[in-house]
């Protein structure tokens, strides 16, 4: 999929952050994984603005990085592994992988994250994709997606 959008400045809604794809209408299987791998990097911000990031399949978020306060040339990356329990109109969603905080690069400290499993029709098209928040709406605040992979493990 595509990276390096860059979020629309100056917003503190949650925005698209670039990347998406959409998994075809009943292309996903049971006992399917949806890996999702991704890294976000800060361009600039204001003050103590602070940026949370969401990735999702279908309407599910599989990866948060929480609100925090970041600076410009913060990197953060994640990579989950979405595996599709059930494939049905109340199909079931769950994931485990690792992700960062917002640091310089290099200096990420990897942690575990996870997903309770959710339900997601998964008969439609699902689509993937990134989201990012800004706290404060300012004109500095810029994030973009560097990097977003995803794959389908089949057995």
């Amino acid at each position: 999929a595509a990276a390096g959008a860059v979020t629309p400045a100056g917003t503190a809604e949650q925005d698209f952050l670039g990347g998406a794809i959409t998994l075809p209408a009943g292309f996903v299987r049971k006992g399917d994984i949806i890996r999702i791998r991704g890294t976000v990097f800060v361009v600039n911000k204001n003050s103590t603005d602070t940026l949370a990031v969401n990735v999702y399949v279908g309407t599910e978020v599989v990866a948060a990085l929480a609100a925090e306060n970041v600076a410009a040339n913060d990197y953060a990356d994640f990579e989950m592994d979405v595996v599709v329990r059930t494939n049905a109109v109340s199909g079931k969603l769950w994931g485990r992988g690792i992700k960062t905080d917002f640091a310089a690069e290099g200096s990420q400290v990897p942690v575990i994250a996870h997903t309770a499993e959710a339900t997601e029709d998964t008969t439609v098209a699902l689509p993937v994709k990134a989201t990012a928040t800004w706290s404060v709406s300012h004109a500095n605040n810029d994030a973009r997606l560097d990097r977003f992979e995803v794959s389908i493990l089949r057995k």
